[in-house]
């Protein structure tokens, strides 16, 4: 038969007993050793994704690169696609890539929305998400991250897409936020 004589307070996050054991044989008290025995536990604590802290802050980036598709015509969309490099927060040196769909408007050729991949020289790390232009065919719209690749993969943001046009050729600029 065993007895506990003592029990150490809990400390968090580490969890301490102290126990000493004696025992009685044949109805004749014995006696164990001076020695303690010391048993210690350690716990984890998970915590959500959202707890931990985020890298991230102010997103600013300018691409130049070209632009190819059809030419929308009344009653048609059309896809424009812009492919270029250039250079970003976060991102570094990258390239981007973007689908923008386009509408005849009253004059002209409107952009409607696009979607988009920024991705960066490390292969495995990339943003991406879409822009919703204001309906007065202006190349200026709002765009949203809504997740990545790699080190971005929980990626988030908002900001400003700005487009400059010369034939089949563009230059944008990023403004906004991305965290990650």
């Amino acid at each position: 038969m065993f007895r506990f004589f003592g029990l150490s307070a809990l400390l968090f996050p580490l969890t301490a007993a102290t126990v000493v054991l004696t025992g009685c044989g044949n109805g004749v008290a014995t006696q164990l050793p001076s020695s303690t025995t010391s048993v210690v536990a350690t716990t984890s604590v998970s915590h959500p994704a959202e707890l931990q802290p985020r890298d991230g802050g102010a997103f600013n980036a300018v691409y130049k690169g070209t632009v190819r598709g059809g030419r929308c015509r009344l009653g048609h969309e059309e896809d424009l696609v812009f492919e270029g490099h250039g250079e970003a927060s976060f991102l570094h040196q990258s390239r981007e890539h973007a689908i923008v769909l386009m509408t005849q408007g009253p004059m002209d050729c409107e952009p409607v929305e696009a979607d988009f991949d920024l991705f960066s020289d490390n292969p495995n790390d990339s943003i991406w998400g879409l822009v919703h232009f204001s309906p007065d065919g202006d190349w200026k719209g709002k765009y949203r991250i809504l997740g990545g690749f790699g080190k971005f993969k929980h990626a988030t943001g908002s900001g400003t897409w700005a487009v400059s046009l010369v034939g089949d050729h563009y230059e944008d600029k990023w403004t906004g936020t991305l965290s990650w």
